[in-house]
């Protein structure tokens, strides 16, 4: 498997403008309105999938991030939306292509998709520091105490 450095230098891999990326982002938010926390736990996803030597291109990002903020939403919310919905509200990808990417990203991650409340605060606090502060803002206004409280809960019940 080429190294994702490596395969950047090769193939001199296009970066997505960032304008982008959010819109894409945003439009998904707007028409299944996933909680806020969703946006970190894909972003904790995306990066256990390029810890598998994934590498995130112009060419795959759209469907990396839409496969995230799936996973994110089914395993982080109680209501979750259904990949129908999904292909529903945010067409951009076929029924059988959102179960397709759904069933390989699990299977590169091993299907290890446990955020720790400890890999959670890591995340938050990273993004925080780098200037994401108004992301980060509206995550703990939304979620303060409670959040940090549930998940230590699912944390504890994780672990036994």
């Amino acid at each position: 498997m080429i190294k994702y450095q490596n395969f950047r230098k090769k193939y001199q891999v296009l970066v997505p403008e960032l304008e982008e990326v959010i819109g894409f982002i945003e439009d998904i938010y707007n028409k299944i309105h996933p909680n806020q926390e969703c946006a970190i736990i894909s972003l904790i996803y995306i990066e256990k999938l390029m810890n598998k030597d994934v590498c995130v291109t112009s060419f795959n990002w759209k469907p990396i991030v839409y496969t995230a903020l799936l996973l994110a939403s089914k395993f982080w919310e109680d209501k979750s939306v259904w990949n129908s919905n999904f292909a529903d509200y945010v067409p951009c990808f076929s029924l059988y292509s959102i179960m397709k990417l759904e069933s390989a990203f699990l299977g590169i991650c091993q299907y290890d998709m446990l955020v720790t409340a400890e890999l959670y605060s890591k995340y938050f606090y990273v993004m925080r520091s780098r200037g994401n502060a108004e992301l980060i803002d509206s995550i703990q206004i939304q979620a303060g105490e409670e959040l940090r409280e549930e998940l230590k809960r699912y944390s504890i019940k994780s672990s036994d």
